[in-house]
């Protein structure tokens, strides 16, 4: 899983879209400043069963949308999710 979630974005930024990216996990990086990153996550700290992960935590396509969405419009790339303010607002409205 390790390589789909992390190696398969980066190379598609890289062979679709001549952008070269370094997508690393976070959560190791201590202390780590916020400011400059997209952060791609879970929605809530409730785990599922491992059948229901595609659904929960974030895939390939989900690190693709937030960076055409939040760092850099890529060309001719269609976004799989709905990354727009009233999206997010709506999710936090209803508690996800």
């Amino acid at each position: 899983m390790v390589k789909s979630l992390i190696v398969d974005p980066a190379e598609r930024l890289q062979t679709e879209f001549g952008v070269s990216a370094e997508l690393i996990d976070a959560r190791s990086l201590v202390p780590f400043d916020y400011a400059p990153v997209v952060a791609v996550g879970a929605k809530n700290w409730i785990t599922p069963a491992a059948e229901l992960e595609e659904l929960f935590f974030p895939q390939p396509g989900g690190l693709l949308d937030a960076i055409h969405a939040h760092l850099l419009r890529l060309p001719g790339y269609r976004p799989s999710g709905d990354w727009s303010l009233e999206a997010r607002l709506r999710d936090a409205r209803a508690g996800v």
